[in-house]
């Protein structure tokens, strides 16, 4: 079982550093090991037995990795941490080891992350390969960053038992996984929420004009925003950033039809797209708007757009930013 911290959690040292004062490693016995945290890294404190820790006596370490043999967990430990930073002491088998929140800990807790001690394997290009146990941390729509060749972000799709199925604007390489955390904060520090970054919105500048039952693509090229900039003035389409559910909404107003004609909106692209709406003219020469709501799910990379036609030629009526327009925007993973 995964213990992310742990409480009253202070042990004896049973094997000293190598080297006092900046030895990377030092031993516990196993059955000391396990009140101490087994998911890395997490900070601990150093103190001589019996001591209450000042900064004086005590060094702050980080503990990154931990291996046990022969009755012995060996903690690999990164030396004189802490804000502002602690000196390395001489450690001997007279100190104790605790885990601690120090303040670079709670910097990073703040942010929202939480740091993965376990190793990950790339698996494929939206795969990772984790311990089993995964279902018991992770579920649908964590988020994690971690170091693939650079620094990547993704939501959690699917989670089985020693498989994530993640999603990002960017993929995974098939290189070493490190530097690993995850969250299940709203909005962790650094990390592109969908809600917030992955809309737009544009509106069309000039009539367009529509053949006798033949779909066109709206055209609407000023945009009114595109806060991650997916949205193609020229192709008029929105690419989808992740895979996920957004929302297509778009209105067209036309302009000459004549009586008992249509005009009619679908929304294209992803799974259940197609919808539309049609709206009949009433007169020669009516002026006439429809509008159209679908939601789809968008694999990543999937272009998005609304379509117009009509059963007899006729035109879009351009009036202002209000006559004919597109949106689209993420809805959730």
């Amino acid at each position: 079982m995964a213990r992310i911290h742990t409480d009253l959690s202070r042990v004896p040292i049973s094997v000293a550093p190598n080297t006092a004062t900046a030895g990377t490693s030092l031993g516990v016995t196993d059955a000391n090991a396990a009140y101490l945290p087994n998911t890395y890294p997490y900070w601990a404190v150093i103190v001589p037995t019996g001591a209450s820790p000042t900064r004086a006596n005590s060094e702050i370490v980080k503990v990154t990795a931990g291996s046990s043999s022969g009755g012995t967990t060996t903690l690999t430990i990164i030396r004189a941490q802490g804000i502002p930073v602690t000196t390395a002491k001489t450690v001997t088998t007279d100190f104790d080891i605790y885990e601690a929140v120090s303040s670079e800990h709670a910097s990073v807790i703040n942010s929202g992350w939480i740091p993965v001690g376990d190793s990950w394997a790339y698996a494929s290009a939206t795969t990772i390969t984790v311990p089993a146990g995964a279902g018991s941390l992770y579920q649908k729509g964590d988020k994690i960053y971690l170091v693939n060749n650079s620094y990547k972000y993704f939501y959690i799709v699917t989670v089985a038992d020693t498989l994530l199925t993640v999603t990002g604007e960017e993929d995974l390489a098939n290189v070493a996984i490190t530097a690993i955390y995850y969250s299940k904060s709203d909005n962790p520090q650094g990390f592109k929420k969908g809600e917030i970054y992955y809309k737009a919105r544009a509106h069309a500048t000039a009539t367009q004009a529509l053949s006798a039952n033949t779909a066109a693509t709206l055209t609407c090229g000023a945009e009114d925003y595109d806060i991650n900039s997916n949205y193609n003035t020229g192709t008029y389409v929105y690419t989808a950033p992740i895979s996920g559910y957004y929302r297509i909404t778009g209105r067209c107003k036309g302009a000459n039809l004549a009586a008992n004609e249509r005009i009619y909106l679908t929304t294209v692209g992803g799974t259940g797209g197609g919808s539309g709406t049609d709206v009949q003219a009433t007169g020669t020469g009516s002026y006439i708007a429809a509008q159209v709501s679908n939601i789809v799910y968008a694999a990543k990379g999937t272009g998005l757009y609304i379509q117009v036609s009509t059963t007899g030629g006729a035109d879009t009526q351009y009036d202002d930013s209000t006559s004919i327009w597109v949106a689209f925007e993420f809805i959730s993973i």
